[in-house]
């Protein structure tokens, strides 16, 4: 949806270039049957952790969520959205809530400071479109990573400090206690679901657990008809790019 540099093609509701790149990589999947796969740590903390967001956001607002499932499409448009509110099923929700789990606290807290973002907001108005909901809730959480994260860390830090023994190295272990503190803000919930992980950390000494009510932080974005057009318009032109890259 963003919108290219030149004034004409603006005026004309054209593609930018970086419509046309997702376009491109959706034709060449599509007809080369070839996929581009990428891998980001914050989305496998996001993936990993999905059930502790939901888990924070029904504790937190007193509503029980359960994770939806069911994907949604209609011409222009498909989804999953997470969580939603109101009597029957996802098609009639009154209201779509999606859950984003931060990768550590320094990321959590600059969501805050930075607010809404043009992809979430697009995100959030195809999934009103999708479902008829009148409002959106993103829902960003602040919740434990998994031990398998955390040793990552660990490791990525052994290699980088050259370490041979790393049960031995005081500057490694404190640096790994440290990693333990940017990584847990529960450490009584983390123990109960990893009861065997070795710590770094004393725990004894822990004392840097963050309050549920400061791990949770919400934006609302109403639907908005229009730009709901103006999505489906771009779609359409994104169909005419990709076809004319048939006749190339």
């Amino acid at each position: 949806m963003a919108e290219p540099k030149l004034k004409a093609d603006k005026d004309a509701g054209n593609l930018s270039e970086g419509a046309k790149t997702h376009a491109l990589d959706v034709f060449i999947s599509w007809h080369y049957k070839r996929r581009e796969d990428s891998y980001s740590k914050y989305f496998e903390k996001g993936n990993a952790v999905e059930e502790d967001g939901i888990t924070l956001v029904s504790v937190q607002t007193g509503i029980f969520h359960k994770k939806n499932e069911v994907n949604l499409s209609n011409e222009f448009l498909t989804g999953t959205p997470d969580l939603f509110i109101g009597p029957g099923t996802i098609e009639t929700a009154e209201i779509i809530e999606d859950t984003k789990c931060a990768w550590d606290i320094f990321t959590f807290q600059r969501t805050k400071q930075k607010g809404e973002t043009s992809n979430n907001y697009w995100q959030m108005q195809g999934y009103m479109a999708l479902t008829g909901a009148k409002l959106a809730r993103l829902r960003f959480c602040l919740v434990n990573s998994t031990p398998d994260l955390i040793d990552d860390e660990k490791r990525k830090l052994a290699y980088a400090m050259r370490v041979m023994d790393r049960d031995s190295d005081p500057v490694y272990i404190e640096k790994c206690a440290q990693i333990e503190r940017n990584m847990i803000y529960d450490l009584g919930l983390f123990l109960k679901h990893n009861p065997n992980y070795d710590l770094s950390f004393p725990v004894s000494d822990w004392s840097y657990d963050i309050p549920a009510s400061e791990r949770l932080y919400t934006i609302e974005i109403p639907r908005n008809e229009s730009d709901i057009l103006a999505g489906y318009e771009k779609v359409k032109k994104a169909w005419l790019f990709m076809q004319s890259l048939l006749y190339k």
